[in-house]
């Protein structure tokens, strides 16, 4: 059997009444710049495990395991300029190997800083720049 059930819709608020309830409820909006009171009112999540005995550790085993990737990567790669086992688009009979990795690290750095850069635009887009022009 089917049971049709009739809900009443709550009585229809006069237009003054409606009018104050959406001013009273109106919260004001908070900006970037209040950060203390943004601190002050924001809780850590219940399940916070920045501070744990593990995750400390977990942390600095990644320092630890990064670095000496880093090492091994930088190591194979000079030794590899330096014995002139790379193919540059020049001839090599001519070129010394330490002017290669002077500029084997001036394109790193090239590249780093252009990638920055365009980051830095890229993420700067949605940011009024005209508020912090004199700052």
């Amino acid at each position: 059997l089917l049971e049709i059930v009739l809900v009443q819709s709550p009585p229809a608020l006069p237009a003054s009444t409606l009018a104050s309830h959406l001013t009273m409820s109106k919260q004001p909006e908070k900006y970037e710049n209040d950060l203390e009171e943004n601190l002050t009112t924001q809780s850590p999540p219940p399940n916070d495990f920045s501070n744990h005995a593990l995750t400390i550790a977990w942390r600095k085993c990644t320092y630890v395991w990064s670095t000496l990737l880093l090492i091994f990567a930088m190591t194979v790669t000079l030794y590899g300029i330096g014995k002139q086992w790379n193919n540059p688009p020049w001839s090599q009979t001519n070129s010394h190997p330490v002017l290669e990795i002077g500029f084997f690290f001036f394109m790193c750095t090239w590249i780093g800083l252009l990638e920055g850069a365009q980051i830095s635009l890229v993420g700067l887009q949605g940011i009024n720049l005209e508020l912090y022009k004199d700052s």
